[in-house]
């Protein structure tokens, strides 16, 4: 696997741009409060100290600087036609078995690879969002979020859906208001990794509720999702002061609410944060410690996962993948190429 270079920042802007402050986002909570400065991804190490807005803003120091190397290599290539998962080389980490590749897949052989949950929402009907990764964690269509009040009720069967190499049916369309969402409660360890994890869908929005709108929240500790502005993958980090709890990584694609279908995807690695939208990178940072996690613990899609009702979503989702290894860029693009 070829290493990842950093990116200067000049080829960070001229893309969208993966360092911005929007004061649109001041204020909220403490985990969801206005985002202070980013850090710029580029050559040098940039961080800042700007705070949040009143209501227990977040601070974010979200060093720039590209994506270290690859981790260890696995042992030699397994070739499995069943697509079964097996070992696989985790970027930044300790590589396993090698990387499976799958001949049952050709536009991209190891996209299966060391997926933890892969809800396909290809149901007409029925309660249950199926799993079709090896470990079988369905999620509920309506249920209770953990610790909290929030009672969610199914989303919409579409078919309207994304552009796939693959039988892609259904996806589920959320209208913004009815506290719709998918729940999977409580996360099992295996979603709860040390590091290198991508979280990745597929969706379509023309707005963001107030605050934004959730694609995939896991207990609040790690986030993809919309802002009014932008988008972004957010990774619980506390601190001693409680001020700074959030770390983000975010772009400001121009068309990311235009309507129509996009793919989004986002890392966490020892090397850094990563954020891709229709296959490209937007955004990297160098914050690689250990992720963190809150105490609550339900993986919710299309809605917050502490409850909140200012982050529901509005438009359609698909394809909702969980990896527990770090995705190359040349898998991430073969996703957003609509391979399975």
């Amino acid at each position: 696997m070829a290493p990842r270079l950093a990116w200067p920042v000049a080829a960070c802007v001229a893309l969208v741009g993966c360092a911005i402050y929007d004061p649109t986002l001041v204020g909220g909570s403490t985990d969801d409060g206005g985002a202070g400065g980013y850090g710029g991804a580029g050559g040098g190490d940039v961080s800042t100290s700007s705070m949040g807005g009143s209501g227990g803003g977040e601070t974010d120091a979200t060093g720039g600087g590209g994506l270290g190397g690859e981790g260890g290599a696995g042992g030699a290539d397994v070739v499995d036609a069943s697509g079964g998962a097996a070992g696989q080389t985790a970027g930044g980490g300790a590589g396993g078995s090698g990387t499976v590749s799958d001949a049952s897949n050709p536009g991209c052989p190891t996209c299966r690879a060391g997926l933890v949950l892969h809800w396909k929402l290809d149901e007409a009907s029925g309660s249950l969002a199926v799993d079709s990764s090896p470990n079988g964690l369905n999620g509920s269509y309506s249920g209770t979020i953990d610790m909290t009040d929030a009672s969610l009720v199914a989303p919409t069967p579409s078919t309207m859906v994304p552009a796939t190499t693959f039988a892609d049916p259904f996806s589920r369309a959320f209208d913004g208001t009815g506290q719709q969402g998918i729940l999977l409660t409580p996360m099992p360890a295996s979603m709860k990794p040390k590091n290198s994890i991508t979280v990745a869908a597929w969706y379509r929005a023309t707005r963001t509720d107030a605050m934004g709108s959730e694609i995939i929240n896991a207990g609040d500790s790690y986030i993809l999702r919309l802002r009014p502005t932008l988008v972004e993958l957010a990774r619980f980090q506390p601190t001693a002061d409680a001020a700074s709890n959030y770390v983000r990584c975010t772009g400001t694609p121009a068309n990311f609410l235009d309507g129509n279908w996009h793919h989004l995807a986002g890392s966490v690695s020892p090397a850094g944060m990563q954020v891709y939208f229709d296959g490209v990178s937007v955004c990297t940072n160098m914050v690689g410690a250990d992720l963190a996690y809150t105490s609550f613990d339900s993986f919710v899609v299309g809605h917050h996962a502490r409850g909140r009702s200012d982050f529901d979503f509005e438009g359609n989702l698909d394809e909702v993948r969980v990896y527990g290894r770090v995705l190359s860029d040349t898998e991430i693009a073969a996703l957003a190429r609509g391979s399975d």
